[in-house]
């Protein structure tokens, strides 16, 4: 491999590759706060649309959550902060919970321990 000379120096080397790191750090630190604030929207909108398909208790709790997050964005203040975040991943514990009792309910032995007309069944 042949080592090619710098017509600039070397110094000019330096100078480059900073300023090629400021300008790809300033381009992520946008596109991930751009992919954060999509995502907050985004989260608020899946609640309100999971909410509304099939109205229930469990789902209650995603409605009454997602009609807070809109007053705040309604009253003009910003939905991408840290409570909102915090509030979301206490979400997901219930969440995770519904999801794994839904595919519980597929396997065989939680039918025979439950009766099909029985509320947690449904």
């Amino acid at each position: 491999m042949q080592k090619v000379k710098n017509e600039n120096g070397p110094e000019s080397d330096t100078v480059n590759g900073r300023m090629a790191a400021r300008i790809q750090s300033a381009s992520n630190a946008k596109g991930n706060k751009v992919m954060a604030t999509l995502g907050a929207y985004g989260t608020l909108g899946l609640l309100c649309v999971v909410s509304s398909l099939q109205p229930s208790i469990p789902n209650a709790l995603y409605f009454l959550i997602f009609m807070g997050g809109a007053t705040v964005w309604a009253l003009s203040f910003t939905i991408h902060t840290k409570p909102f975040a915090v509030i979301l991943a206490i979400l997901s514990i219930p969440t995770c919970a519904h999801i794994f009792s839904i595919f519980a309910y597929q396997l065989q032995w939680p039918q025979e321990l439950l009766p099909a007309d029985s509320l947690p069944a449904r």
